[in-house]
């Protein structure tokens, strides 16, 4: 086997310079890489090597590279529509629904009203948050409203259905503790017999009256369900059943 010799190829690249052009490395560093605060690449070199000093670039010795400017705020930022201010002069003779509809069509905020909603209101107010105005409106008018999204929705303040999870066992703890003291003492005299030996005797009446016994005991007793159920009927003024007029509810210890 004859092996032949590979051929190498040797490319040498020539750059040009051509008089009137800025090198790369000129435009990288003087164009600002952060326009808002006028911020170079000398500047981020010089906050790379500010425990040197000596690698920092000409003019950046002192390693700490100049505070940006804060960009200046034209006015232009977004306002919520609840946040925009608002003056108003509601008379008993225009319609609620009518000044709703004005109210939102200033602020631009999105409403879903209820077909239910009627009724008229007399209110003042001038240079008011939006919501505090309707707050306003929906209690003079007897209204509640929620805010979903970018939605408010407005229907007559009724009673509603709405359920409350209540993370607790149906359980009752009961605790029992009982003490019991007993003191039994004795009077015994001392004497000597006919024989000069010493013998005692126990009075047993006396005995009996220095029996003594003490117990204390206590109950305690922890029912989550029943204090919660007491608490609502206090609070809603109404029973567990279902009555005319008047707010129910009902508890599902299972259900949590």
């Amino acid at each position: 086997m004859i092996m032949k010799p590979r051929r190498l190829l040797s490319i040498t690249f020539f750059v040009l310079a051509v008089g009137g052009c800025t090198p790369s490395s000129d435009l990288i560093a003087t164009e600002a890489i952060v326009p808002a605060g006028g911020l170079t690449r000398e500047d981020f070199l010089a906050l790379r090597n500010r425990r040197n000093p000596e690698n920092a670039p000409p003019g950046k010795r002192n390693g700490v590279p100049p505070i940006p400017k804060m960009p200046q705020m034209d006015g232009s930022v977004a306002i919520e529509p609840l946040d925009k201010l608002v003056s108003v002069n509601i008379t008993d003779s225009v319609p609620i629904r009518e000044v709703l509809m004005e109210l939102v069509r200033k602020t631009g905020a999105n409403l879903e009203l209820d077909p239910h909603v009627q009724g008229s209101v007399i209110l003042s107010a001038k240079d008011q948050p939006f919501e505090h105005v309707l707050k306003r409106i929906c209690a003079l008018a007897k209204l509640r409203y929620t805010v979903e999204g970018s939605f408010i929705h407005i229907e007559p303040d009724e009673p509603y259905q709405k359920s409350y999870r209540l993370n607790y066992l149906s359980l009752v703890r009961r605790t029992s503790s009982d003490t019991s003291i007993s003191t039994n003492v004795f009077d015994v005299d001392i004497g000597t017999d006919g024989t000069g030996n010493s013998s005692s005797s126990s009075r047993s009446s006396t005995a009996a009256e220095n029996n003594s016994t003490s117990k204390v005991s206590g109950v305690s007793e922890a029912d989550f369900w029943a204090e919660t159920k007491k608490s609502l009927e206090q609070i809603l003024g109404a029973g567990s059943g279902k009555q005319e007029g008047k707010p129910s509810f009902s508890l599902n210890k299972q259900a949590g």
